[in-house]
């Protein structure tokens, strides 16, 4: 389902846009660049498209903002929520350095 709305104003398309619980995804359709890219920051959209719809890249960010969705998909912003940072350390040479030698000791 699509919704095309007329309006007067740039200030008005952007209310119109904005109401409501939801901001999946957006199409702002111009002739004018500069003013889809004005209005694209001033819309609360999870995925905004400039005369296009429903391209999807796979290395951006996919989800809504506000009641839209469940998180993020795609991107590194979803991939982060799969990964656990861990550290691993890895000794090349033999011996054993005590970090604690001089005036610490273990406990």
């Amino acid at each position: 389902v699509i919704s095309i709305t007329p309006f007067d104003t740039e200030e008005e398309a952007i209310e119109l846009a904005n109401v409501g619980d939801f901001g999946l995804g957006v199409s702002i359709w111009s002739r004018d660049i500069a003013r889809g890219h004005r209005l694209s920051r001033k819309i609360r959209g999870g995925i905004i498209w400039l005369n296009d719809h429903h391209r999807n890249d796979p290395r951006s960010v996919w989800g809504g903002v506000r009641d839209s969705g469940f998180g993020k998909e795609n991107g590194w912003d979803a991939l982060r929520g799969y990964l656990t940072k861990k550290s691993i350390v890895v000794r090349t040479e033999p011996g054993f350095d005590d970090w604690f030698a001089g005036g610490s000791r273990y406990g």
